[in-house]
């Protein structure tokens, strides 16, 4: 049986497309490392947000320079990063009643829903 070369496929990069697929990746890690943050506010032992956050440390520490182009040393990102989480004016109470409230927003709404079936249903009897 012949087999057949594949044909020589074309081996250039995009240069403007790798640069949009960079920042956007490194966009990715500012939000990914500032939400882990606003989690560990609220939730100082949650796992997935420690993991979250090392990742991403790692992620400006040791490819920042390259990701980003840019000569900005890793840590100084982490350090605006923080900066800019801590003086968020939605404190740690606040985020624990917004994420809570969304939660028991759709239970009230499911609940709501539920009451007007039946009020409906009483009101056609």
């Amino acid at each position: 049986m012949n087999k057949v070369a594949p044909e020589k496929q074309d081996t250039n990069l995009n240069p403007d497309g790798c640069k949009d697929l960079m920042a956007a990746v490194a966009e990715q890690a500012v939000r990914d490392y500032s939400g882990a943050l606003r989690v560990l506010k609220v939730e100082p032992d949650n796992e997935p947000a420690l993991k979250m956050k090392g990742e991403c440390e790692l992620f400006f520490r040791k490819y920042a320079d390259a990701w980003m182009d840019t000569d900005i040393d890793g840590e100084k990102i982490i350090a605006a990063i923080k900066i800019k989480v801590a003086e968020e004016k939605r404190g740690v109470d606040e985020i624990a009643g917004q994420e809570s409230m969304g939660r028991e927003s759709e239970k009230e709404r499911t609940f709501k829903r539920l009451q007007d079936c039946k009020e409906k249903g009483e009101a056609n009897s």
